[in-house]
């Protein structure tokens, strides 16, 4: 199992989220500790952004990295997709 932890962007973003879309993250992040390397909708990411990876969850995506072996997940950034410059935008915490 793996510890599951949100940048202070992410948690920004949950704070000021819908309750419907708050649950949808929670539930991701559920999903993550459990296996944080499968789901159908998990991406790794390349070029500058390699060894992160991004999932989507309904009409958001969130992006995270992996440490190993601390078993930890961290979700760094959480975006609308009808808003993908957002990620693009603005720089990672921790990138």
């Amino acid at each position: 199992m793996y510890s599951v932890s949100f940048s202070d962007q992410a948690l920004a973003y949950l704070e000021t989220a819908d309750p419907r879309e708050r649950e949808q993250i929670l539930a991701c992040g559920d999903q993550l500790a459990t296996d944080p390397y499968r789901h159908p909708t998990i991406l790794p990411l390349k070029g500058k952004l390699a060894g992160y990876c991004c999932i989507q969850i309904e009409s958001l995506r969130g992006i995270y990295r992996i440490e190993e072996p601390a078993q930890e997940v961290i979700v760094l950034q959480i975006y609308l997709i009808s808003h993908p410059q957002i990620a693009t935008d603005t720089p990672i915490v921790g990138a």
